[in-house]
């Protein structure tokens, strides 16, 4: 009996290497594990933020919009003077009279134009901001593509410096979840963005700028340090 079990567990062991070794030699010889080195990128960092903040064009749109909501609000306080004025008029009327009614009338019907007219203009002057950040944004993406493609850049990579406010949580979140820890300052193609846009603006033809400047080669603008994200 013992004999037996024996020679079956032989021939049960025999079986399963006999399966597995058939299945390894299906899948054929394991793919060789490559070092990442072996491939390398070339990987470059934008402070986007600052670049809108150093475009002209950005800041010459932006102005005008902030005039633009500056005379309406202008607009709007004058007319809730002259309803608050009307109020204090009511008051000297007798209610039930004709008069009271019809300046109750005026009042209430201004009162609701003049709500309308607010959320109007919110929410105009909400889409034209949109409008505003999307077309700069995608002339800065275009700068961005030009120039990457002609110094080979695999990946552009957005990072922020906004300062960091421990009294406040939102901006200690904020800088914890920042998609870029660390980065060598030669990776930084931010001030070469801002040059090469502003040539744009003065000349169209002026594809990818001034980018004789390679990935790294951010240099310093008068009156700004260049400065590790932290």
């Amino acid at each position: 009996m013992r004999k037996f079990q024996l020679i079956a567990a032989v021939l049960i062991g025999a079986v399963i290497v006999g399966v597995l070794g058939s299945a390894l030699a299906a899948q054929g010889p394991s793919a060789p594990v490559v070092p990442l080195d072996r491939y390398p990128s070339k990987i470059a960092v934008l402070n986007l933020a600052e670049v809108f903040e150093e475009d002209p064009q950005f800041k010459t749109l932006t102005d005008q919009l902030k005039a633009q909501v500056k005379d309406a609000e202008a607009k709007v306080n004058t007319e809730r003077e002259q309803i608050t004025s009307l109020i204090g008029q009511l008051k000297d009327l007798t209610p039930g009279t004709a008069n009271f009614r019809t300046m109750e009338e005026q009042i209430a019907k201004r009162r609701s134009d003049l709500e309308f007219q607010v959320k109007r203009q919110q929410r105009d002057f909400m889409q034209y901001q949109g409008r505003i950040y999307q077309d700069i944004y995608s002339q800065i993406q275009q700068e961005v593509n030009a120039y990457a493609r002609q110094q080979g850049i695999d990946l552009v990579l957005r990072y922020s410096q906004a300062p960091i406010d421990l009294n406040n949580p939102n901006t200690v979140l904020e800088n914890i979840n920042r998609q870029v820890v660390w980065y060598g300052p030669h990776r930084d193609i931010t001030t070469t963005i801002i040059r090469n846009l502003a040539l744009r603006r003065i000349d169209p033809r002026n594809t990818g700028g001034a980018a004789a400047a390679t990935v790294g080669s951010r240099q310093a603008v008068p009156g700004r340090a260049t400065n590790y994200q932290r």
